[in-house]
């Protein structure tokens, strides 16, 4: 049910964010499926890191798009600003 519900919010949603948590559902599914299973088939376990990994990937790639949206550059020096 988890991945079913996982899947509808990365389909039905327009929204970036909703998207995203929608794929966190999907993950956490698979994580639930390779915590039953862990004993018998390890490999669920290191599919389950690889779409952590792959997640975190995803969340940075998006943080980097907001801030050269924001900032129109990468550099750390037009961010300085920002603590002042």
């Amino acid at each position: 049910a988890t991945a079913l519900i996982g899947i509808y919010m990365i389909i039905a949603r327009k929204n970036v964010l909703s998207q995203l948590i929608g794929y966190l559902v999907l993950e956490n599914a698979g994580f639930l499926l390779a915590l039953s299973v862990a004993v018998s088939q390890p490999f669920f376990v290191e599919i389950g890191v690889m779409l952590d990994v792959f997640m975190g990937v995803i969340i940075m790639t998006t943080a980097m798009h907001q801030i050269y949206a924001e900032h129109e550059t990468y550099s750390s020096d037009s961010l300085e600003r920002l603590k002042q």
